[in-house]
């Protein structure tokens, strides 16, 4: 053995080692190895080195044939001389100990990737973590399925890091929800989220917000008004970018979710009020006090009164209460049926509710009840001059302080003749046709101005009945002839003159008994002045004395009616007027005295033994044919005129003159065909002088002429005398030639046969 050791193999056959590399000649033989050297393959490591150490090949400089020795990758590297790719990262150790890797990494840049794979497969830089700078490392990137080697991978404006590290989405899609927008776009542009498709949750697209509805596609509800863009869209079609589509100050989303309108349509309801209008309220005055009134904007007529809610604010009516005025009627029936006021609840204003009205009021007339239904736009029903609410409720009677209605649907409730209002301001009872029960109707009364309340109107003591019966007598005056006493006294005979019993005088003449004297002043005549001095004469006899003077005759004389010879001198006041016979110059004359002096001529004798007692006396003169030539006519004076004593000497017998006054006349001509002269002035029933008083006598006329303020009295005719009864018949007396400026008056003397 010892010598196949020496000879064969030239080894020290007594040591194990001969070169002393650490490994015995055996194992170097059988590694075959030089075991005459240490370092058989010359790498710098010793033979046994490598066999123990690194398990190398000795033989072999380059064990892994990596182009590094193994000395170099065991001294200098410490890679792995075994393994030509020590880190297994796809590198040989010589391309990386020539490289920018680390031969002992198997991922330089710790990117998650090897670097072989960086150099070989990925193209990245193995020595950069994030070889495109995107924010993500390599491997990263490679685990995305991005581009290590591009920062935007899917060119969509976000780099691959921003998109896996911040905004989670795809790098190799440039749209990661797919809604038709890059993701760059979404988060720089729209601000959407990137890997929704429906950022805002809407249920649109993104896409669909921005490019069709021009919504926006981060907000659901791109309005704010309370509804999202989707049901604004889909459901409601409201417009998605308007708060108000209809723009009736309600926001879409209030009008569906809280007011259930429409938020297409200005008026929800067709009410003629717009949404907003009926929801905020309107301000409507009732009475003096303001009132916010809120109708149901879905409902056209909110209190279902027959308006819609904008009729009834036309008409200032409560929208959502259905009897604005309280009447009984809906505001509806007022205007569209009756035509009445809603805002009244009498319409009329006759103080009668409307409804009041068209229901009728029960009333009571005449002892029977009755319906009766008035108009409620007329306050006057019957048109008699009383409101329907005085009819109704009734007018005090002021005799009994009665309440009494009547009828408002007629004019006359209780067909007396007389209209309601014109009984009841003529103070009748309007429920009866003779208030006062006299047997004359009311209307009877009222046309004659009688009281409809007392059967004696005038209070006279005559009833009203009986008057009419007399048919002379005015029941509305108690005094029906004015002579002062009351028709009832004169008709009744309650007249007191004095007498045993009262007298009765006539209550529709003034003077009953035609003397001259009104039967008041008779019964009524006083002595003296004085009212205790009591002395009446009878109504009912013309010459109470019987003196053959009547009361009326005697008053005028100034005679005492009571007294048949007033002056004592034994003839009575009669005769003295009326005339008594007296003989003078063997003449019968009848004379006339005055009955007031016993001694009318003032000569000593009594009127009774005087055979001309008188001095002067009343007279009627009537003519004929008085008056400017051309005139017919007849002229009568009354006058008193005393006697003058002047004598005529021309005359066959003595005269006196009776000067009288006739008439004031321009110049002209005067013509006096006839004359009778009457002495004693009273008439008789035809109110005409006594035929028997007639007198004869001649006449004589003057122009009476007022020059100068003097009076100057000339006859004319040379002063003629004319017998009666030719005198001046057919005579014409002309006033004084040539002064026709001046006014003229006729005188006339009547001479009587003395």
């Amino acid at each position: 053995m010892m010598g196949t050791e020496v000879n064969r193999y030239g080894t020290d056959p007594v040591r194990p080692d001969t070169d002393r590399d650490g490994l015995n000649d055996g194992d170097e033989i059988s590694k075959g190895s030089d075991p005459h050297k240490q370092d058989t393959d010359g790498d710098g490591l010793l033979d046994g080195a490598e066999v123990k150490t690194w398990k190398t090949n000795p033989i072999l400089q380059d064990t892994d044939n990596d182009a590094l020795s193994d000395y170099a990758e065991v001294i200098n590297y410490k890679t792995d001389p075994r393994k030509a790719d020590t880190d297994g990262d796809k590198l040989s150790d010589r391309d990386e100990v020539n490289g920018p890797t680390d031969p002992l990494l198997p991922d330089t840049d710790k990117d998650g990737l090897k670097d072989g794979d960086e150099v070989h497969i990925h193209g990245t830089d193995p020595v950069n973590f994030d070889s495109d700078g995107d924010g993500l490392s390599d491997g990263q990137e490679i685990a995305a399925g991005a581009n290590p080697t591009s920062g935007d991978t899917d060119g969509d404006g976000l780099l691959d890091g921003a998109e896996v590290n911040t905004y989670l989405t795809d790098p190799e899609l440039s749209d990661t929800d797919g809604d038709g927008l890059s993701d760059g776009d979404e988060v720089h542009i729209h601000g959407t989220d990137p890997k929704n498709i429906d950022t805002d949750g809407d249920q649109l697209p993104d896409r669909e917000e921005l490019e069709q509805h021009r919504t926006n596609p981060t907000q659901a509800d791109t309005d704010d008004d309370g509804l999202n863009d989707w049901e604004e869209l889909e459901t409601h079609g409201t417009n998605p970018n308007s708060p108000d589509s209809d723009g009736d100050k309600l926001t879409d989303g209030a009008e569906v979710n809280k007011y259930s309108t429409d938020p297409k349509a200005l008026d929800t309801d067709g009410d003629g009020l717009s949404d907003s209008e009926e929801v905020q309220g309107y301000t409507l005055s009732y009475g003096g006090t303001d009132v916010v009134v809120n109708p149901d904007p879905t409902n056209p007529d909110t209190d279902g009164d027959g308006l819609s809610d904008g009729e009834e604010i036309t008409h200032n009516t409560h929208p959502i209460n259905r009897d604005t005025d309280g009447d009984g009627l809906t505001d509806g029936e007022e205007i569209l049926t009756h035509g009445l006021n809603p805002l009244s609840d009498d319409t009329d204003g006759d103080g009668l509710g409307d409804s009041h009205e068209f229901e009728g009021h029960s009333l009571l007339i005449n002892g029977q009840a009755l319906l009766v239904k008035t108009d409620p736009k007329n306050p006057d029903t019957d048109q008699d001059g009383l409101s329907d609410g005085q009819e109704v409720y009734g007018m005090v009677f002021q005799p009994s302080g009665e309440t009494v209605p009547t009828d408002p649907t007629r004019t006359d409730t209780d067909d007396d003749g007389l209209a309601d209002n014109l009984e009841v301001d003529y103070g009748c009872h309007p429920q009866r046709s003779d208030t006062d029960q006299d047997s004359i109707g009311d209307s009877q009364e009222y046309d004659r101005k009688m009281s409809c309340t007392s059967s004696d109107t005038d209070q006279d003591g005559l009833s009203d009945a009986l008057e009419l019966q007399l048919g002379c007598t005015d029941p509305t005056a108690a005094d029906t002839d004015g002579d002062s006493l009351t028709d009832g006294d004169e008709y009744l005979g309650r007249l007191d003159v004095g007498a045993n019993e009262p007298v009765a005088a006539n209550p529709c003449m003034a003077d009953t008994d035609g003397d001259g004297v009104n039967d008041g002043e008779e019964v009524n005549r006083v002595s003296g002045g004085d009212p205790a001095q009591r002395r009446p004469t009878r109504p009912d006899l013309p010459d109470t004395d019987g003196d053959s003077l009547r009361d009326g005759a005697e008053r005028a004389w100034g005679t005492d009616p009571l007294n048949v010879d007033s002056d004592g001198d034994d003839k009575t006041d009669g005769e003295e007027v009326g005339g008594f016979t007296v003989s003078l110059l063997g003449l019968a004359y009848t004379v006339y005295t005055d009955p007031t002096t016993p001694d009318t001529d003032d000569d000593g004798h009594l009127d009774s033994g005087d055979y001309w007692p008188h001095l002067w006396m009343p007279f009627w003169f009537v003519a004929t044919g008085v008056g400017l030539v051309g005139s017919i006519g007849i002229a009568t004076y009354f006058g008193q005129q005393k006697i003058r004593y002047r004598t005529d000497r021309r005359a066959s017998v003595p005269y006196r003159a009776l000067a009288l006054e006739m008439a004031e006349i321009t110049h002209g001509y005067l013509t006096v065909e006839n004359f009778t002269l009457y002495l004693n002035g009273m008439l008789n029933d035809d109110q005409q002088p006594y035929p028997e008083h007639r007198v004869e006598g001649f006449l004589r006329l003057y122009d009476f002429v007022k020059v100068r303020d003097h009076n100057i009295l000339r006859a004319n005719g040379q002063g003629k005398l004319y017998r009666h009864p030719r005198i001046a018949r057919r005579s014409t007396f002309e006033s004084l030639p040539g002064r026709r400026r001046s006014p003229t008056q006729w005188l006339t003397e009547v001479w009587l046969r003395r």
